[in-house]
């Protein structure tokens, strides 16, 4: 395995294992984030410990999204066709569009107009500040 080298483009927060990315700039839904280990490896390369971190970075994660106010409901995913690497996706639709469902909130991501500038980046200091309090640093 290897390990990441510095911190990935857009990354907003870190801890000694784990990085929180997000897109370069506002897409369709609120917030699109990816959880990273720092070293390359895929879910069968955690031993008890990394992944028992893994779950407390991905509820520590999930929740903190779902408490934003234009927050509905967050998605956690993980694709592994092209890559071996793990990251996973954690996509936030609307608080006022219920019927983005499932794995199509990634399709409506592609066909709604990015948000607005300043709610994003308000969003992305908010998560990574939140994150930093539980472990870790923000990065933005």
């Amino acid at each position: 395995s290897c390990e990441i080298n510095g911190d990935p483009p857009h990354a907003i927060w870190r801890k000694d294992r784990w990085v929180v990315t997000s897109t370069d700039r506002p897409t369709g839904l609120p917030l699109v984030l990816f959880l990273m280990s720092r070293e390359h490896l895929d879910f069968t390369d955690l031993d008890d410990d990394l992944a028992a971190e893994f779950g407390q970075v991905t509820s520590w994660l999930h929740r903190i999204m779902a408490h934003l106010p234009n927050i509905g409901r967050v998605h956690v995913a993980k694709w592994g066709d092209g890559g071996s690497h793990l990251h996973v996706w954690f996509i936030a639709r609307p608080a006022r569009l219920p019927h983005i469902l499932g794995s199509m909130a990634v399709e409506w991501n592609e066909m709604l107009p990015p948000g607005p500038e300043d709610v994003w980046r308000a969003d992305l200091v908010s998560i990574a500040r939140h994150l930093a309090t539980h472990d870790g640093q923000a990065l933005v």
